[in-house]
């Protein structure tokens, strides 16, 4: 384990506690082949492995809180992504989000389409400068193959995604 048990445990049920949460990670374990640890066949079992999981991912910062929102991250979104996507939309583009963390890095991508090709990517260049804005590198990504696919790559040192969520 690369935390204590008491550690995961802790985490899981507070993970387990948070009703959006939970609901995310049930839809998570149900993609059984998708998912990770999918041989794993008990749901609280696998939630404890994913916030042991989360723990070695996050270092220093493995309190049950932090672990938990290292969980959200993977299960539900950046808050920024999922807001910039949410706002996107809005707007008439299509979107998706990926965010995930790992080796104490909190990467969050958002991918534009739906509309000119030049169209998406000011879209996109109006979300980086947003990430970039608190605080996170981030770069535009046109699909060489596609050039109305544009992705935004960022990412932020996780004690600064903390500090950001805080806000």
């Amino acid at each position: 384990m690369n935390t204590s048990k008491a550690n995961a445990q802790a985490a899981k049920t507070a993970a387990l506690q948070d009703a959006v949460l939970e609901v995310a990670l049930r839809i998570w374990f149900a993609k059984k082949g998708s998912c990770p640890d999918s041989e794993i066949t008990d749901f609280e079992e696998w939630v404890e492995k994913r916030c042991d999981d989360m723990a070695g991912c996050i270092k220093d910062s493995d309190s049950p809180v932090c672990i938990v929102k290292a969980l959200r991250v993977n299960a539900l979104g950046d808050e920024l992504a999922m807001h910039t996507a949410m706002v996107a939309q809005s707007g008439g583009f299509n979107t998706d989000i990926n965010c995930y963390v790992e080796d104490n890095i909190v990467y969050s991508s958002v991918w534009v389409s739906g509309k000119t090709a030049e169209q998406n990517k000011a879209q996109a260049e109006a979300i980086a400068k947003i990430f970039r804005n608190a605080g996170y590198s981030a770069e535009v990504w046109v699909d060489e193959e596609n050039d109305t696919d544009v992705t935004v790559n960022a990412q932020l040192d996780f004690p600064l995604y903390l500090k950001s969520i805080k806000k």
